[in-house]
């Protein structure tokens, strides 16, 4: 009895998460599908950086946009389409340890 309750109470958990996977799966696609159709130019390519490097911070992606764009972004501007794209579930800020400081990136 008490071996059954635990298997299933196994299988409700793997269920669980399996499901809150793909859900949220489902919808990074569908958030990713409708930017990509209605993005700016700006936006495309902040997301291109964050997708092709390893530590996208702040810095990074302002450099990286420079060289791609041929002018510098306002810090504000930045700001605001990483705050769009991590609301609409494309990108994610982390927090990492480089040489014991910690560092904000975001990431895909």
């Amino acid at each position: 009895m008490l071996q059954s309750m635990l298997v299933l109470a196994i299988a409700f958990g793997t269920f669980t998460g399996a499901t809150k996977y793909t859900l949220e799966r489902r919808r990074k696609y569908s958030n990713l599908r409708i930017f990509e159709s209605h993005a700016s130019p700006k936006e495309k390519i902040v997301l291109q950086i964050i997708k092709n490097s390893t530590k996208a911070t702040f810095e990074t992606i302002i450099s990286a946009l420079k060289e791609d764009i041929g002018k510098a972004i306002r810090p504000n501007e930045l700001t605001e389409i990483l705050k769009r794209l991590e609301n609409y579930g494309i990108v994610k800020k982390d927090v990492i340890n480089v040489d014991d400081q910690p560092t904000l990136i975001w990431k895909t």
